[in-house]
């Protein structure tokens, strides 16, 4: 499910479809959600002209610090190991 973070800075709360149902980002919130499907130009752009901004969260990006992270809690046993 692609994530999105949405700058709602309209008058209105705005309703997004989610898994389960739908989530309302109330106005003057900023809130990060993962939606049910991935929107396209013209919904950014629509959403836009209402004064509220998606941007596109990168989940690709905490995947390989979480992947990093454990290479090095491995790489920080096998020198403990090492040095017994």
């Amino acid at each position: 499910m692609p994530k999105y973070k949405i700058e709602n800075n309209s008058p209105f709360g705005k309703a997004f479809k989610v898994f389960g149902g739908t989530h309302e980002v109330r106005r003057g919130t900023t809130e990060t959600i993962e939606v049910e499907h991935e929107f396209s130009d013209e919904q950014i752009e629509a959403f836009a002209r209402d004064d509220v901004t998606i941007t596109p969260v990168k989940a690709s990006a905490s995947k390989s610090s979480k992947a990093s992270a454990s290479k090095d809690e491995k790489s920080e046993d096998k020198k403990d190991g090492e040095d017994e």
